[in-house]
């Protein structure tokens, strides 16, 4: 116990055999181990964030002299790792705690030769959510676009500790939502991807001049909104609509005076059909009013 040297000798005698007297041949030497406490000193910082690194620092000390070795540290009853000591202290720097409240970190000095083993007692940590990183929007093509002309926007969300956001991507132009939310899909150990993409119904005509992307981080415990730290421009200009050749009826050439109808079909896309009139012509001359 404490206060006790390290070793012991004890005495040399004689013993007595069946057959005879068998002296000694030496002192017999018993070890005593002293006994440590461990304390975990310091958590660094006090309240983390996921993903960032804590450092965990322990002493262990002793009636005399300087304990040596190392200490493994538990994450109730999970081991973090082991640190080596170094006059009496060790620290282990650990990422990746669970996001939430750590109410049984502890620490185990192993023991050594002239040291028995000790467990501090448990300290707290607690690990708040993230803020991840979302990239600039993307777009596909990479160009400005008619109307009705497919165009996909993208984002990328990326996390920390191979864990990538869930939740989903809201794009805006300015303050106002561009279409709905878009599922994330992981593309990476830590990161995610939401692409939002126009076809039919099409992108309006005009002119978006602060594309950003927004991280609705829904239930995923690990991560809070974030917004993208640019902007992407984007111009949706006029589509040009298929006008279909002139057809006459009746199909035949007429007479003067004769009635003669003059038709033709104007198409557009997504199912949004032209307004206006039709302006028929003879070369570069007008043929009565535009219909």
């Amino acid at each position: 116990g404490d206060g006790f040297p390290v070793t012991t000798t004890a005495y040399q005698d004689s013993f007595q055999g069946g057959t005879g007297s068998y002296p000694s041949d030496g002192f017999v030497t018993a070890l005593i181990k002293l006994d440590t406490t461990t304390t975990i000193t310091t958590h660094i910082p006090i309240a983390s964030v996921f993903g960032q690194s804590v450092a965990f620092t322990a002493s262990v000390t002793a009636a005399s002299g300087t304990p040596t070795g190392s200490v493994e540290f538990f994450d109730n009853g999970v081991s973090m790792g082991t640190a080596a000591l170094s006059s009496g202290t060790a620290t282990l720097n650990y990422s990746c705690l669970a996001t939430g409240a750590h109410n049984n970190i502890t620490a185990q000095y192993q023991g050594d030769t002239s040291y028995n083993e000790s467990t501090s007692l448990p300290i707290s940590h607690t690990v708040n959510k993230a803020t991840p990183g979302v990239s600039n929007v993307t777009r596909n093509p990479n160009t400005d676009t008619a109307y009705g002309q497919t165009i996909a926007f993208s984002a990328t969300v990326t996390g920390v500790c191979s864990t990538p956001p869930t939740g989903q991507i809201q794009f805006k132009n300015g303050g106002v939502n561009l279409g709905a939310p878009q599922n994330l899909t992981a593309s990476g150990p830590s990161t995610a991807q939401a692409t939002l993409a126009y076809s039919c119904p099409p992108l309006a005509v005009g002119t978006y001049s602060s594309i950003t992307a927004e991280y609705l981080p829904g239930a995923d415990p690990n991560y809070l909104t974030a917004s993208s730290p640019g902007s992407l421009s984007h111009t949706v200009s006029k589509a040009t609509p298929g006008v279909s050749n002139v057809t006459r009826n009746p199909n035949i050439d007429t007479a003067y005076g004769q009635t003669i109808a003059f038709s033709a079909t104007v198409t557009g896309v997504c199912s949004t059909p032209p307004t206006g009139q039709i302006q028929f012509k003879n070369g570069g001359v007008n043929l009565g009013a535009p219909q």
